[in-house]
């Protein structure tokens, strides 16, 4: 985890260090890159299933599913997990890309016009370039989603349910106050 860029998104959000670390750690464990050109990156098959209408829910059950429970058995990790949002992208290219998670924050492509992109290829080659940019997307992110306001203040509820949705909202507010008391050294 870079303590700089921590640091550059905490000035920019105008929160503390140790929450920026927070949702850092507890999304990506703190590495934003699997490889050169290539960001830490999660498929999501319920979302490419949303997005386009379950139409491949029978060709590629692997790929596109109803429920976001039944994605765990497919996720690969690393690199072969880019494998899988480019096999969704040789049957829907921006589908594929808005159903993936990218970078320190995985950020879910679909909200690239949040983060301030026109398109989503253009988000999607902002994370590949590094975490600097991931940086970026995520405070862009965060403003324009008004999830700023409850990171600062440190509203593990509010910011799950905003950050991730409704689902598993107490599990994930949990682990972002456990990452934060580490962090803040409490």
């Amino acid at each position: 985890m870079d303590a700089g860029l921590v640091a550059r998104a905490a000035a920019a959000l105008d929160c503390d260090a140790a929450a920026v670390a927070a949702v850092m750690e507890i999304e990506s464990s703190g590495s934003g890159m699997v490889a050169p050109g290539r960001c830490t990156v999660r498929f999501e098959g319920a979302t490419f299933h949303r997005l386009t209408g379950g139409r491949f829910d029978a060709v590629r059950p692997d790929l596109s599913m109803p429920s976001w429970r039944d994605n765990a058995g497919f996720v690969r990790g690393g690199l072969a997990e880019w494998e899988r949002v480019e096999q969704a992208a040789d049957l829907d290219h921006e589908g594929a890309y808005k159903s993936a998670s990218y970078g320190l924050f995985q950020i879910m492509g679909f909200n690239y016009p949040i983060a301030g992109y026109a398109a989503v290829d253009d988000f999607v080659n902002e994370m590949n370039a590094g975490e600097a940019g991931q940086v970026t997307a995520f405070v862009r992110f965060l403003c324009g989603a008004g999830l700023d306001a409850p990171l600062r203040r440190q509203d593990w509820r509010t910011f799950a349910r905003g950050y991730n949705g409704p689902g598993q909202v107490d599990t994930y507010a949990d682990k972002l106050a456990a990452a934060y008391a580490r962090h803040a050294g409490r």
